[in-house]
């Protein structure tokens, strides 16, 4: 959703827009991502690549996007990138360092939001025995990264992961 999915959207796909789900190789390298069934559908809407988790389909698409457009969504969500993760794998979360569950889910309250990322801490105060404050991150800051548009049809999206999709064993 984040290196692949909203940047499409925001560079004129729509959650309907028809994507390739083909095994394909990329780059000098053969870059050949697989789906994890090894079943490929040839065509199928966006909002379907993404609940039903085609691989193939989220590199196929950050390849017709331009790598650097997913690699600047993920920064501007709030995620460390370094520049060796300026590569295709980043559409299926491939970078050196990985993310941490916390910076997934700060990346991830953007789309709750409505597009606007708060600031978050793990620590909001710390003060010592004598009341001085030794740490405070009770000053939320906060930023526009996306559209509300755009937070509305991803949030949309990704709910489609567990009406129909691989997370349909999920739901209560």
């Amino acid at each position: 959703p984040i290196a692949v999915y909203t940047p499409a959207l925001e560079n004129g796909y729509f959650y309907d827009s028809t994507v390739k789900d083909i095994l394909k190789s990329y780059g000098s390298n053969n870059y050949t991502p697989k789906n994890w069934n090894s079943v490929y559908s040839g065509n199928l809407p966006m909002y379907e690549a993404l609940a039903l988790s085609k691989n193939t389909s989220a590199v196929w698409l950050l390849n017709k996007i331009g790598v650097q457009k997913g690699y600047d969504s993920v920064k501007k969500f709030g995620i460390k990138v370094s520049k060796s993760d300026d590569n295709l794998s980043l559409a299926l979360g491939g970078m050196k360092n990985g993310v941490s569950p916390y910076e997934m889910a700060s990346a991830y309250e953007a789309f709750a939001n409505k597009g606007v990322h708060y600031s978050t801490h793990l620590i909001t105060k710390i003060v010592d025995s004598s009341g001085n404050v030794i740490v405070d991150n009770t000053k939320v800051s906060s930023k526009r990264i996306i559209s509300k548009k755009i937070a509305n049809e991803m949030t949309s999206m990704m709910i489609d992961v567990y009406k129909i999709g691989t997370g349909v064993s999920a739901k209560p």
